[in-house]
C-alpha cells in the first residue's frame, strides 16, 4: 500500500499559520519588554528617589535671564476629551521651589494662565519652553510696564521670601502657567528651580505594567514555542515513500503421468 500524504495547499497553510504565530509572538515579546521596563523603572523611582518627605523631585536647574520673570506656560491639565472630570484630582500635589542664588528674596507662583498673561501684559519676561541639562531655552516678552508686586495678586498657589521658597499646588483642571521672579519685580533674575510630585499613583501603575508585562511576555513565548516547534516537526520528519506491493506467489501442482499410460 502507498502511504497518505497531506495535501499541498493543507501544508502550505500550517507553515504559514506557524510563520505568523512566530512572528506575532516577536511583536508581543518587544511590547512585553518595553512594559516590564517601564514597570521596573517606575518601581526603583518609587523605592528609592523619593526624599524624606515623599516627594520625587528632580534636580536644582539654574535659570538666569535680564527680564522681569521667568514663566513656565501652557500647562494643560483636564482636557483630555471624553476623560473623567476627577482624574486629575489624582496626580497628587506638585511643588515648586526656588531660590535666588544671591540669597535674596524670591517669589514663585502658580495661577491660571490667563490670569498670568493679565499679570505681565507689558512687561518683560521670558517664556521657558525647553530645559536643557546645562541652560535652557525661551522666548523674550519684551515691555517697558513694572509689574506691582507679585505677593498682592492673587495666586492659586505662591511663596516669596529669603533662601528657599516652596509653592505646593494640588492640581485643577485648566491650563496654568509657573511664575519665577524677584520679589521685589525688580529685572534681572538669576534663580535655581526645582519641581516634584506626591505621585502616589506611581506604584500601582508599575505593578500593574510589571504584571501586564508578565503576561504578554508568556504569551509572546507561547506563540513563539508553537511556531518552532511546529516547523521544527515538519522539517525532522521523514518524506513519505511509495512502496511498490507485496509480490504474489502462486504455487501450481502438476498432475503425475497415471500407470497405464507408462506401460503402453
Amino acid at each position: 500500500m502507498s502511504a497518505t500524504t497531506l495535501p499541498e495547499p493543507l501544508s502550505a497553510a500550517r507553515g504559514t499559520g506557524r510563520v505568523v504565530a512566530i512572528v506575532a509572538g516577536a511583536l508581543l515579546g518587544l511590547v512585553a519588554a518595553a512594559l516590564l521596563l517601564a514597570g521596573g523603572v517606575g518601581l526603583w523611582a518609587d523605592s528609592t528617589q523619593r526624599d524624606g518627605d515623599g516627594w520625587l523631585a528632580s534636580p536644582w536647574h539654574r535659570f538666569e535671564t535680564p527680564t522681569r520673570a521667568l514663566t513656565a506656560e501652557g500647562l494643560r491639565l483636564g482636557d483630555v476629551r471624553g476623560g473623567p472630570d476627577d482624574w486629575v484630582d489624582d496626580l497628587g500635589s506638585i511643588r515648586v521651589r526656588a531660590r535666588r542664588t544671591d540669597g535674596g528674596p524670591v517669589f514663585v507662583g502658580l495661577a491660571p494662565e490667563a490670569r498670568v498673561d493679565g499679570y505681565l501684559r507689558g512687561v518683560a519676561h521670558t517664556e521657558v519652553t525647553e530645559v536643557r541639562p546645562s541652560g535652557y531655552r525661551g522666548t523674550v516678552r519684551t515691555g517697558s510696564r513694572a509689574p506691582a508686586a507679585p505677593p498682592s495678586t492673587g495666586w492659586s498657589a505662591s511663596a516669596a521670601g529669603t533662601g528657599t521658597q516652596t509653592a505646593r499646588w494640588d492640581p485643577e483642571t485648566g491650563r496654568w502657567a509657573i511664575v519665577v521672579m524677584n520679589a521685589d519685580g525688580s529685572p534681572g533674575i538669576s534663580v535655581d528651580v526645582q519641581v516634584g510630585a506626591r505621585a502616589g499613583w506611581l506604584l500601582p501603575l508599575s505593578i500593574g505594567l510589571l504584571i501586564a508585562g508578565g503576561l504578554l511576555a508568556a504569551a509572546a513565548a507561547g506563540l513563539i514555542g508553537f511556531g518552532a516547534t511546529g516547523a521544527t516537526s515538519e522539517a525532522a520528519a521523514p518524506e513519505p515513500v511509495d512502496t511498490p506491493p507485496d509480490p504474489v506467489t502462486v504455487t501450481a501442482t502438476l498432475d503425475e503421468p497415471s500407470a497405464a499410460g507408462s506401460g503402453s
